[in-house]
Parts: structure tokens; C-alpha cells; sequence
């Protein structure tokens, strides 16, 4: 499946909770072996990744899928919002040297951002509002095409904050998609606050 799909991921040190949050437009298999070759041969980009990786070891390390992106056009707008939803550029919480993704830094190739509507603006708080209430207006079991329910719902979450099960282990457990899982944790769909609103 990951040799397939591309998105959104995060390397993950096991120890310290450290993060390093990266996207891809090939697949996820690929970038993985990417990193692990580099790092191997002490020559990764990321020098805190990589002096914490010599430091810890490989196998304290584990990678994981965060987002699934179906539209290339919109990944580093995907993968700003997780650098800023991890804070992995400063040095306490993680390894990304950059505070804002720009280019691929594997290869170097700057991705057109202009091409997206949002390019150099930013939502009002407003447009922010509309679009959470949208998304509450079509979250959980209102949604007739859900395949969860809110027993799952808060299993998963369960599960997750345990930290026994990756996004990919809980999607295949569950039959839901990888992007599924990952809104699911985030409380951006079935969000806690909006079952309440609707049951008072």
C-alpha cells in the first residue's frame, strides 16, 4: 500500500518523542529507504536528526504516515500545517531545520506554490469559523456514509494515545482510510466538542 500513495509522514524518535515531519510526491517506501540510506552513512540534511540517530540508534526510530494527499498541488501546504502543528522546527520538539516547507529537501526541487489559491494569503478567522462548522456539519454519524461510530471513534483515539498503534495499523484495523485515522486523532472530523454542542 505505502509503495503506492503519497502525503504526508513523520519520523519519530522513540525515546525522546522528537519529531521530523516530511512529504513526498513518489511514495512513502521509497522516502523512508531515502532517509534511512542517508542517515546510515552520516550525511543526512537534518544535522539533528542525524546527531540523534547516531546518538539513539536506528531502531529508536519509526516512521509512520500521517496524511494520505490525493491533490500534489496542495502537499506543502499540508506539510506546513503539520510542521506547525508539531512545532518539530524548534529544536525541543523536533529535527526540521526549516520553520516553513518550500522545496523538497531530498532533492532539492522547489515546488510552485503560486499554483495554489491559497498561495500568499491566509483564511479569515471568519473562513476559518465556516470551515470548521462544515466540517461539524458533516462529522460522525449524521454522516450516513460513515463507517464509524462514536464506540470506534474513541477506541482508536484510545488506542493511539497508548502509543501501540501507528495511523496505517488503526486504518487496516478499522477499514478506514489513512486520512480517516488522522482526522480522526487530530479532532478535526467526529470532533468531541461538536457531539456535545449537538446534544444539549
Amino acid at each position: 500500500m505505502l509503495n503506492k500513495i503519497f502525503g504526508i509522514y513523520i519520523i519519530k524518535n522513540k525515546i525522546n518523542n522528537k519529531v521530523y515531519i516530511g512529504s513526498t510526491t513518489r511514495n512513502f517506501i521509497k522516502r523512508w529507504s531515502i532517509h534511512k540510506v542517508l542517515l546510515r552513512k552520516n550525511k543526512h540534511h537534518s544535522l539533528r536528526l542525524q546527531n540523534s540517530w547516531n546518538k539513539h540508534g536506528e531502531n529508536n526510530f519509526s516512521f509512520e504516515v500521517l496524511e494520505i494527499i490525493e491533490n500534489k498541488e496542495i502537499i506543502i501546504e499540508r506539510e506546513n500545517y503539520y510542521l506547525n502543528f508539531y512545532k518539530s522546527y524548534e529544536k525541543q520538539y523536533g529535527y526540521n531545520i526549516c520553520k516553513t516547507a518550500h522545496k523538497d529537501p531530498m532533492t532539492g526541487v522547489s515546488i510552485k506554490k503560486e499554483k495554489h489559491g491559497m498561495f500568499n494569503k491566509t483564511h479569515s478567522p471568519e473562513s476559518k469559523k465556516k470551515i470548521s462548522d462544515n466540517h461539524a456539519d458533516f462529522n460522525g454519524e449524521k454522516n450516513g456514509r460513515a463507517k464509524l461510530n462514536w464506540q470506534l471513534v474513541r477506541e482508536i483515539r484510545e488506542k493511539y494515545q497508548k502509543n501501540k498503534y501507528t495511523l496505517l495499523m488503526l486504518a487496516e484495523e478499522y477499514n478506514v482510510g489513512l486520512s480517516t485515522v488522522s482526522h480522526v486523532i487530530k479532532n478535526e472530523t467526529w470532533r468531541e466538542n461538536a457531539q456535545t454542542d449537538s446534544s444539549e
